[in-house]
């Protein structure tokens, strides 16, 4: 997706158009919409899911579309309540970045640290170059990228709205 800030853009204001509001972030009418965008948005994602299920290339293109458009309303839901999600943004990044080993002996370390604990299914390490520097990744049985052993939670308090 080559423009995803105008995709975003236009969504918004088809959400002002519509008659969606904004609320301030300690107010009911916040909480409440928030709750129904997520669900919204945690239905479509079943829908997409579905299709997946059933090899449906329609409906995948589809769900990811409507994925996209309620995650969008949500996400500015929250940014026009005051919390700075850039910010936040850029910190969930940065900390996901130390998910990613430059080199495959500490990749190995977290893989026998998660081994010992016996509690993973399917642990291995997988390499991505990129721009000829390779990467690696420590995933379970399902390919999700599991934390190092010393992986540091990321903090947001910084990115919640002031007053």
């Amino acid at each position: 997706m080559h423009d995803i800030a105008k995709h975003y853009k236009d969504i918004v204001e088809w959400n002002k158009m519509a008659g969606n509001t904004f609320h301030h972030h300690d107010s009911l009418d916040f909480w409440r919409a928030v709750e129904n965008q997520t669900k919204l948005v945690l239905e479509e994602t079943k829908e997409t899911l579905a299709a997946c299920e059933h090899g449906d290339p329609v409906e995948l293109l589809d769900g990811i579309c409507d994925i996209l458009v309620t995650y969008s309303f949500l996400a500015e839901l929250v940014y026009q309540a005051g919390f700075e999600t850039d910010l936040a943004m850029r910190l969930v990044n940065q900390n996901n970045a130390t998910k990613i080993f430059t080199t495959y002996t500490k990749a190995k370390e977290t893989l026998e640290a998660l081994e010992a604990k016996g509690e993973i299914e399917g642990l291995h390490i997988e390499e991505a170059v990129v721009k000829g520097v390779p990467y690696f990744t420590v995933r379970d049985g399902n390919r999700k990228i599991r934390k190092p052993i010393d992986f540091v939670s990321v903090g947001l308090t910084e990115a919640l709205p002031r007053g």
